[in-house]
């Protein structure tokens, strides 16, 4: 799929069960780094820091920006995975069946790293950008869809919001 899909959480914020480290290689018994840190959120999801781009900083709401925000990329097959189950309309609560992956789905991902904080979620498929300055997790999920699916064409998305309501 060709989509960005990022979190953008308060600098500072320590997100229960993600632990975020920097990936190196040793040689000759030096360490060297390998990018910026990233994580894992079950096997289908790599979380990676990075940079906010100039056209996001641009469109965060005034509410939001005076908040230091850092930059999660969602990357991994987890998202490939979340596409098939949509055009194959398996509901989101039977997948997946391997059960070493239980309760490492994307509304999972969203729910752990946005629970009870601000954030800000970046839906981008260079397209025009829309910003959504009071939203929920529940409105990231069916914009998402929305767009997977094609029923929105045409837009990306910035949606703010604070907490989750997913169950």
């Amino acid at each position: 799929m060709d989509l960005i899909f990022e979190i953008l959480i308060p600098s500072g914020t320590d997100v229960p069960g993600i632990a975020f480290s920097e990936p190196f290689f040793e040689w000759q018994g030096e360490k060297h780094l390998q990018g910026p840190p990233e994580a894992r959120f079950g096997s289908n999801f790599k979380l990676v820091y990075g940079q906010i781009p100039d056209f996001v900083k641009n469109k965060i709401p005034v509410a939001y920006a005076s908040i230091d925000w850092k930059s999660i990329g969602v990357n991994g097959s987890g998202l490939d995975l979340y596409e098939n189950k949509l055009w194959m309309k398996v509901p989101e609560d039977e997948e997946p069946k391997d059960p070493e992956e239980e309760h490492f789905t994307l509304k999972d991902l969203l729910h752990t790293m946005c629970a009870h904080h601000k954030w800000i979620i970046v839906i981008d498929n260079d397209e025009a950008f829309e910003a959504v300055p009071s939203g929920s997790l529940s409105d990231v999920i069916t914009t998402l869809n929305g767009v997977i699916k094609g029923n929105i064409e045409g837009k990306g998305f910035l949606i703010c919001g604070e907490g989750s309501d997913l169950l």
